[in-house]
């Protein structure tokens, strides 16, 4: 299915859920229980013009890295150095309630990956860009389309728009090893990632059981499509290693998910999240221009790519609501393969390499309702 193709799928959704609930006799809704939403995946909505703004402070760093995060990035190589494996950002959540059934969600995000390099075998010394820079965003509409006469057990479809793109990240180097050659440069080479975007929509369908006043399960079952891009370039001009490095990538993605989660208010004030996903992905890749058969095709050639095809995410928040209106919350994430499936331009030929590792990160937040 081309892009415009999913596209028009996507807001057709749009219009057939407005459609219907526009219709005379609309079906009722089930509502929120009253806790905590943000970017929960379940089942309920906030009631008409009910909304929530939530902001997090999102973080990984020598204070804050929780089963040794950092280190598992590093994995005793010499190439990464420093401060390599810490994240910074932050998130903005906002929902809005804008039918009886309906909310339309949206949530952006940027983050920081520290990416300090140290010593290479092929590069020799090499200095890096302090980081790559991600900007991510979430679009959508979810639509609570049964009520049935059991009232704790409810279900939701859900379509969502979904955009990241991330600064150019760059490396120079004064030495090239290409195993037939060595190159030694009077001031430094470049190598440089661009055209790092991707962009595609998920459909996803949630149940939310309610167990008595204080337990809430959700469950859902997704599909995502997304295509992504990125480039190589260098400023060597010796032939033979240029076209190494002056390609194009695309890569389209398909994407299945699974999902188990529990929200239980252990107290009036305080719910307690936890979530589990899978995520099972099916990928190809398609590259311009045509790398030589040295050491270095193995850095730029998709061929010789073995993608990752499984992540397993796991997701615990609590928080604490000040008064009616106002919460704070801390949230802690865990990925078996870094960011696989999250930021899907990630996993391309040339970075995949750095984000096939376990990580996680934690965020403090504030939440508002009004």
């Amino acid at each position: 299915m081309g892009r415009l193709s999913r596209r028009y799928a996507f807001f057709g959704l749009i219009v057939i859920v407005l459609m219907i609930e526009f219709h005379p006799a609309p079906l009722s809704s089930a509502t929120y229980p009253g806790w905590l939403i943000q970017d929960t995946p379940m089942a309920f909505t906030l009631n008409q013009w009910e909304g929530e703004l939530t902001v997090q402070w999102l973080m990984v760093n020598s204070a804050i890295d929780f089963m040794d995060i950092r280190g598992e990035v590093g994995g005793g190589s010499r190439l990464f150095t420093g401060d390599s494996g810490d994240l910074n950002g932050g998130r903005c959540t906002f929902n809005l309630g804008v039918l009886p059934s309906v909310m339309l969600f949206y949530s952006g995000q940027r983050h920081e990956i520290v990416t300090e390099l140290g010593e290479s075998h092929t590069f020799g010394s090499v200095d890096s860009d302090r980081g790559i820079n991600t900007w991510s965003h979430e679009a959508g509409i979810r639509w609570n389309f049964l009520d049935v006469p059991f009232k704790d057990l409810t279900f939701a479809i859900e379509g969502a728009w979904i955009r990241h793109t991330s600064r150019d990240f760059s490396f120079s180097f004064l030495m090239v090893d290409a195993g037939d050659v060595i190159l030694q440069f009077g001031s430094p080479r470049e190598i440089r990632l661009s055209s790092l975007s991707d962009d595609g929509w998920r459909v996803r369908f949630i149940g939310s059981m309610l167990f008595g006043a204080s337990f809430l399960l959700n469950f859902w079952a997704g599909y995502e499509a997304i295509d992504a891009s990125s480039a190589i370039s260098t400023n060597i001009s010796y032939e033979p290693i240029k076209k190494n490095f002056d390609r194009r990538y695309s890569i389209k993605e398909d994407q299945l998910q699974l999902g188990i989660g529990m929200i239980w208010q252990v107290f009036p004030r305080v719910p307690f999240e936890f979530y589990y996903e899978y995520l099972h992905l099916s990928r190809s890749e398609r590259s311009t221009g045509a790398p030589n058969t040295s050491s270095l095709a193995r850095y730029t050639n998709p061929d010789g790519l073995t993608p990752e095809s499984s992540n397993h995410i796991f997701t615990g928040k609590i928080g604490y609501w000040l008064t009616p209106n106002l919460n704070i919350n801390i949230e802690g994430k865990l990925m078996t393969n870094q960011f696989l499936g999250i930021v899907p331009h990630y996993n391309n030929t040339v970075t995949s390499r750095f984000f096939d590792q376990f990580y996680g990160y934690i965020g403090l937040g504030a939440g508002y309702a009004f």
